[in-house]
């Protein structure tokens, strides 16, 4: 699967500075390039998804947002300062809205209603037929 290696591109960030073996060095256009496709693939596989799949995938980046989230609260009470996972942070940001707008599922059941039929429920919550 491609996705790890997106996932290098563009959640890594700092960690791809710290790397000895980081030989290649970008300008800002064409991190900026770069970053673009690369948000672009995961738009793209997430309209490649099922419904259980694209969920699991939308929550797989949430809990990273949160876990940035997270970071950056323990960074402020600690240090003072928590650019790189306040970036890190805003990049999450554009990677769900990407994943959001690869959303291509014409019709998601409601999950009452699913729940309902089947326990076999009434919409009031008595069983049906007592």
């Amino acid at each position: 699967m491609l996705l790890p290696l997106i996932d290098y591109i563009v959640l890594a960030g700092q960690e791809q500075m710290q790397n000895k073996r980081n030989t290649i060095s970008y300008d800002k256009e064409h991190k900026r390039e770069l970053l673009d496709v690369a948000l672009e693939i995961y738009e793209a596989y997430a309209r490649q998804l099922d419904w259980p799949e694209y969920f699991k995938f939308v929550k797989i980046y949430l809990y990273k947002l949160q876990r940035a989230e997270t970071k950056i609260n323990k960074t402020k009470m600690n240090a003072g300062q928590a650019d790189p996972e306040l970036q890190k942070e805003k990049v999450t940001t554009k990677v769900i809205c990407k994943i959001l707008n690869g959303f291509h599922f014409s019709e998601v059941p409601d999950a009452i209603d699913t729940l309902i039929k089947e326990k076999g429920l009434e919409r009031d919550g008595g069983k049906k037929g007592t």
